[in-house]
């Protein structure tokens, strides 16, 4: 079950008994009997259902787009449900973001009784994040009705699964994780929003639950006993669909609120199964793997470091830091020597001239019945491996042909090829397989 938010200390990493005062920033949190939550204090645009006026539809979200593109047109219809007209009617964009849109319509400024105008919405952001906005419409006899509009953006392009790969370098070691826009493309794009401004730039693992989870992203420290937090935008939207397997890296969140995620991130350490029903599922949204042609890129590698992580001695000094990993600590304020810090989250592409990616005949999905799999690589003379992912030790096996997939299963495959590093970039699909 998830705890709510508490009202937490996030200015002093120091001794509980030193007398730190709260603060009431939201805790982020992951507990054992598994509990997990992050920050998130924004409240989504406010609608107020007008006498007369009927927006239709109530909201509108637009679909991940990229710096300098434009989002396809999207309409909202106005209906006069009153029996008198609506007079001096004024539509108008509102909200911080309001600049990322622009609006056409077709009301002018009367709306006599029963009539109903169209109104074009049109997303085309200058800047990355979650852009919340709002279109407002005013006048005589009628109460101000909103329409929420919601946008994502990225300054990333999704690329092909080498695009989307990313390091992780850690305190302790390097981990390569390959991200998932096909699967959660707004939590993707909102990680890499994060990713891009620099918050995760030495930001701490400040949670760590052995034999479960290693929680980061949302503090920093700043000074002996010092931490701080970075700016967060509107959370994303939930996108659950990916199960919480070992090695896989998932948005944490508030309780018993699914779409509540900003800047905090955890790795499944175990096949953390109940994470995939509570509080609406957790969003994975990448998986660590291996990059071809890469020294130490090997997925056995970053598992490894992600163990040793979740392995170190952990202090309390109360939420959010009550679970806190610190190394060579003794007493005092923790320093920088003392904490596991993530140093900095960077996009990576594999050598040229390597092995591609394996490519599934099927993707991620959900299909009726068995199903039968083919794997292809374009590099001459590779050879493909394949494996069911999420058990510690997979038993990997010579892909010589087809193979069928007959009870939900997530499969990873890899190539090596003559001359090459055996560390491979993995692809992989889950396959969620329903009765004929």
């Amino acid at each position: 079950m998830l705890r709510t938010p508490l009202c937490v200390a996030v200015s002093l990493i120091v001794p509980a008994l030193a007398g730190v005062k709260p603060s009431c920033a939201a805790e982020n949190s992951v507990r054992t009997t598994p509990s997990l939550s992050v920050e998130n204090d924004e409240t989504p645009t406010g609608r107020i259902a007008a006498a007369g006026i009927v927006a239709t539809p109530a909201s509108l979200a637009f679909p991940v787009v990229n710096i300098g593109a434009k989002a396809v047109t999207r309409a909202v219809r106005f209906k006069n449900t009153g029996n008198t007209a609506a007079t001096s009617l004024s539509i108008d964009l509102v909200g911080a973001a309001r600049s990322a849109y622009s609006q056409s319509q077709t009301c002018g400024t009367t709306l006599a009784a029963g009539a109903s105008c169209t109104v074009s919405v049109t997303f085309a952001p200058k800047t990355s994040g979650n852009l919340p906005a709002a279109l407002r419409i005013a006048g005589n006899g009628f109460r101000t009705t909103s329409v929420s509009i919601d946008g994502l953006c990225t300054d990333v392009t999704a690329a092909a699964p080498d695009g989307d790969t990313y390091l992780f370098d850690t305190t302790q070691g390097k981990i390569y994780v390959a991200l998932r826009p096909d699967a959660a493309p707004k939590n993707v794009a909102n990680f890499l929003h994060y990713v891009n401004n620099g918050t995760y730039t030495n930001a701490l693992f400040h949670r760590v639950v052995a034999g479960f989870v290693n929680q980061g992203g949302g503090y920093k420290l700043t000074g002996p006993g010092q931490t701080s937090t970075s700016p967060t935008v509107a959370p994303v939207v939930n996108e659950f669909k990916l199960p919480n397997i070992r090695g896989t890296l998932a948005m944490a969140k508030l309780g018993n609120d699914p779409n509540s995620a900003t800047d905090q991130f955890f790795f499944n350490v175990k096949n953390n199964t109940n994470l995939n029903t509570q509080n609406g599922g957790f969003t994975v949204i990448g998986q660590i793997m291996g990059v071809q042609g890469i020294a130490g890129a090997s997925q056995a590698e970053g598992l490894a470091v992600m163990d040793a992580i979740n392995s170190d001695k952990v202090y309390n000094f109360g939420s959010p830091f009550d679970s806190i990993p610190l190394l060579n600590y003794k007493s005092g304020a923790v320093t920088a020597a003392n904490v596991v810090n993530i140093n900095s989250v960077t996009q990576v592409k594999p050598a040229a001239g390597v092995p591609a990616t394996p490519v599934f005949s099927i993707k991620t999905g959900t299909y009726k019945g068995p199903q039968s799999i083919h794997l292809k690589d374009s590099t001459p003379g590779a050879t493909i491996y394949y494996y069911l992912f999420g058990s510690p030790a997979p038993n990997v096996v010579k892909y010589t042909g087809p193979f069928t997939v007959s009870k939900t299963q997530y499969v990873s495959a890899y190539a090596v090829a003559p001359g090459y590093p055996k560390a491979s970039y993995l692809n992989y699909e889950h396959f969620e397989i329903t009765a004929p």
